[in-house]
């Protein structure tokens, strides 16, 4: 089935945005759940969530001297000068 996002966790297009929002909830936990079952299998003591990855891969880019606009394009953060 076609659909015009990258990554297709909403399965149709024409969704209203309370389905919409509820399958962005359904699958942000399950990915949550998915990064914490991976923390215990790498033996990670500290708390891991879809906020902390968000934040360690920035920090990695900033540590590795790449420019701000840079990162927050990859983050999908539109800065408007």
């Amino acid at each position: 089935m076609g659909t015009k996002y990258v990554f297709p966790i909403l399965l149709h297009d024409v969704l209203t945005p309370n389905q919409i929002e509820n399958r962005k909830a359904k699958v942000l936990k399950k990915y949550n759940t998915d990064l914490r079952t991976i923390a215990e299998l790498a033996k990670i003591q500290k708390s891991v969530t879809s906020y902390v990855a968000r934040h360690s891969f920035a920090n990695c880019l900033k540590q590795k001297g790449v420019a701000t606009d840079v990162i927050s394009e990859s983050l999908g953060i539109r800065i408007w000068l």
